[in-house]
């Protein structure tokens, strides 16, 4: 049996004619002089608005959103979109004696319209009785010391609800204090479960509305086993007025009926189970098992769509079933529609009589079970508007995708103004830092807010919140619409562990496959190639992005062959998306992804580029190195700023390095740019300093007249300017710069024409800066702080040259030379 229950507003349908009519209706009960009761009711359904059209305060779920607005119960569970966002919900597996439920977070205003649809399937197993079905039950919220009226009589008469009543998520009654972790539990409330194996778990809740798809006859009806019919959480198991309907079985026993139960959760069909559905009074039940054109198949295995819609101008509901309007198989299968208004006695629960108050917040719960004969109930694709009854803030723990860590408590304006009468805004406390949950540790990273209102849902993070030791506090939320307080919690690794998503960077040199270690010299064109496998990480790990901080010598190549995904920032910071085979960035379990980008060297010195494969690599002491350390991140649908816009971060978690590249200046380890490092890296062979200056500079053709006897100096023209980089990210490096002229000069004629080579001067003949040619000398000593430059000038006109002592007897020569410079990175 599946049960539905749900209150959502109608969307379509004539409003201005209907709300004329009610006028006249309100108009009318007022002349005649009627009761306040019936006035009121006009008044009521005249006020009840479309949630479609012009009405603004409607919410709305999308398929994408349900995993805010519903929250899994008992067997159900959930499977996750690529997104995160919940696609498929197993209700119940086809296994003796479950009960799964997805609850509506907040409530229904039932004097409001609302639609609500979602698709349906039910398998079988073969060879083995179906049972039981599921559906939707719809239920108003009671509090302890509260009255009830009787939805089928009318009547005012029960007695007061006790001090402890309502069942807990096990299905045990409460008669005691049930503590603080289940005062959400403690009377009838919108996580209340029915009693197993009462319709679908709608038994036992008093004054319910609901539907049911029936795959189990019950050939008896059953009153409560201690004869006695009392309130929620007191009966000690299904109370049913009437046995299931009887018709002829093709096949499989199954019906779709609207059912209800009264003030002390004893269930009826509301038309009885002689009214059989026609299409002139689709009140009544119908057989759903295809033995006529008029009759559905639901126990095929496919998918079929259910809507419900509530139009509370007229006070009718209505459901229907139909075929999965994306399939693109032909079916000849009809649609079913259900039709019937509420009676006078269940609109006095809704509106209120004599002095007992009316329940305009009802609670929603979406439901299938199994017994002794079993099937697999499994739904999707939820969607539709409502108005919620009252502002309510749901309060989560969820992981990075989204999905519910532990059990979630809701705040209902009311109550929370009854208990904290000098607060109005909501506040809450957080003292879990990590939580455990399938084997997996998460930490405690951020904290968002979801709001739901007159337009689509807004997410944004929180960071104004007080943090002190393991506590978070979070105050100030006002209560308007219906909200979600997120506490994002992402996985953590240990250092000692080893890296759930292992990731590989691998080299090619000038377009060619290369080991490490790898020189590269000025030019040269390094491909640098990522890839990483999600082979134990989310099971949907969305946006995965390789970040590398890169020293400002790889210039990323203007004709990049993969562009898709590749980005570099100022400061020379790389972001490669991985992207799969069908160049999908989301990696599900077992997925992995590539991507590459080619850079050119512009380094005048030439240096080792090294990639580790199996370890993370740090530097070590007796080989200096600047490891260029890769990280990965991700963009988790939790993942972002204070303005809702999302943000790179990461789904995991490790406290030791804070060098990542997007990790903020921060002692705060949760911030959003926690990181796990890829597990291999490029380290350079030596300290990585830049001297930004051609390696030699001609310092011109010069006369060398030594036939008159006289020493000459020689020296370049132009002042030279001069440039250190240093790229180290975490290191001050000491050097040095020498220039040093060559040994041997070049003989040229008047029209600069070399005539002969090698000729060589005795040392005696040439020297500089006092020392003999060929002789490196420093010409700058210095130290600069890491990620910075230093720039000076060095003019040999003023005080250095070549100096070449005069020799009798040598011609008249000319003579073209240079002079070389050298950045040493540690003093001698």
């Amino acid at each position: 049996m599946i049960l539905l229950l749900v209150s959502f507003s109608f969307f379509g349908g004539q409003v201005n004619s209907a709300e004329a009519a009610s006028q006249q209706e309100a108009i009318s009960a007022s002349a005649t002089g009627q009761n306040s009761q019936s006035f009121n009711q006009a008044l009521q359904r005249l006020q009840g608005r479309d949630a479609g059209g012009n009405d603004n305060d409607a919410i709305e779920i999308q398929d994408n959103s349900a995993n805010d607005f519903f929250t899994p119960w008992g067997s159900a569970q959930v499977l996750a979109n690529e997104d995160g966002s919940w696609n498929e919900i197993s209700i119940n597996d086809a296994k003796q004696f479950l009960r799964g439920s997805v609850n509506l977070n907040t409530t229904l205003d039932m004097s409001q319209s609302f639609n609500l649809s979602w698709l349906v399937k039910i398998d079988r197993s073969a060879g083995t009785a179906i049972g039981d079905g599921l559906g939707f039950v719809l239920h108003p919220l009671y509090k302890p010391g509260e009255n009830r009226i009787d939805s089928r009589t009318g009547d005012t008469n029960a007695t007061l609800l006790p001090k402890y009543f309502g069942r807990l998520a096990n299905l045990s009654a409460i008669n005691s204090d049930p503590g603080d972790g289940n005062k959400q539990f403690l009377g009838q409330t919108i996580v209340s479960p029915g009693v197993a194996g009462g319709d679908l778990g709608m038994n036992d809740l008093m004054n319910v509305i609901g539907f049911k798809i029936d795959t189990y006859k019950n050939k008896n009806g059953m009153e409560f086993s201690n004869g006695l019919k009392t309130y929620y959480g007191a009966n000690p198991d299904a109370g049913e007025s009437d046995p299931d309907p009887d018709y002829p079985v093709n096949d499989t026993y199954a019906l779709g009926s609207f059912i209800d139960t009264d003030c002390t959760g004893f269930m009826y069909y509301p038309k009885g189970t002689t009214t059989q559905w026609t299409e002139d009074n689709p009140s009544g039940w119908k057989h759903l098992n295809g033995s006529d054109n008029t009759s559905p198949k639901i126990v095929d295995g496919q998918w079929h769509q259910m809507t419900i819609k509530y139009d509370s101008i007229h006070n009718v509901f209505s459901v229907s079933i139909a075929p999965d309007p994306a399939s693109t198989a032909s079916t000849s299968e009809p649609t079913v529609n259900w039709q019937r208004t509420l009676t006078d006695s269940e609109l006095s629960v809704i509106n209120g009589k004599s002095d007992i108050p009316g329940k305009k917040m009802w609670a929603l719960s979406i439901a299938g079970s199994t017994g002794a004969a079993v099937e697999k109930n499994t739904i999707k694709n939820i969607s539709g508007k409502f108005h919620s009854g009252e502002p309510i803030i749901m309060v989560r723990a969820v992981d990075e995708n989204g999905k519910q860590l532990t059990n979630s408590k809701y705040v209902i304006q009311s109550e929370w103004n009854q208990n904290h009468p000098t607060e109005t805004n909501f506040q809450d406390t957080n003292t879990q830092p990590t939580i455990t949950a399938n084997n997996i540790t998460y930490k405690r990273s951020q904290v968002n807010l979801t709001t739901y209102g007159s337009s689509n849902a807004q997410t944004q993070r929180l960071t104004n919140f007080q943090q002190t030791g393991d506590k978070w506090a979070v105050s100030g939320i006002p209560f308007d619409h219906f909200k979600v307080l997120s506490y994002v919690y992402r996985r953590q690794i240990n250092n000692s562990t080893t890296n759930p998503v292992p990731a590989q960077i691998k080299l090619q040199k000038n377009g060619v496959d290369v080991s490490s270690p790898v020189t590269l010299s000025f030019g040269d064109a390094i491909t640098l190639k990522y890839l990483v496998t999600n082979n134990s990480g989310p099971s949907i790990w969305k946006g995965v992005t390789a970040v590398h901080k890169l020293p400002q010598d790889f210039k990323l190549q203007p004709n990049n062959q993969k562009g898709t995904g590749v980005s570099v920032t100022a400061d020379n910071i790389i972001k490669v998306e991985m992207r799969t085979s069908n160049d999908s960035n989301i990696l599900a379990s077992g997925d992995t992804g590539a991507n590459s980008a080619t850079f050119v060297y512009q380094g005048w010195n030439p240096v080792q580029l090294t990639a580790k494969e199996t370890t993370l690599f740090t530097r070590a002491a007796n080989q200096p190195g600047e490891t260029l350390q890769a990280h990965i991140y991700d963009q988790s649908e939790q993942l972002v700023d204070a303005s809702g816009q999302p943000v790179l971060g990461s789904y995991f978690y490790q406290s030791s390095n804070d060098a990542a590249p997007l990790k903020a200046a921060t002692s705060d380890d949760t911030d959003v740019g926690n990181h796990v490092p890829v597990s291999n890296a490029f380290t350079i062979a030596k300290d990585f300093l830049q001297l930004a200056v051609p390696p030699k500079m001609d310092f011109g053709t010069v006369f060398l007249p030594f036939s008159d006897n006289l020493n000459h100096n020689i020296y370049s023209q132009d002042k030279q300017e001069f440039e250190v980089r240093n790229t180290l990210s975490s290191a001050v490096a000491t050097w040095y710069v020498t220039a040093k002229v060559n040994n041997v000069l070049q003989e040229v004629n008047d029209q600069g024409q070399v005539v002969s080579h090698g000729q060589t001067l005795p040392a005696s003949s040439l020297m500089f800066e006092g020392q003999p040619l060929n002789t490196a000398v420093k010409i700058k000593t210095s130290s600069t702080s890491a990620g910075a430059t230093t720039s000076w000038s060095y003019d040999p006109k003023e005080s250095q040259g070549i100096y070449l002592q005069a020799k009798s007897g040598t011609s008249f020569k000319r003579f073209k030379g240079y002079i070389d410079y050298t950045l040493v990175n540690s003093p001698q």
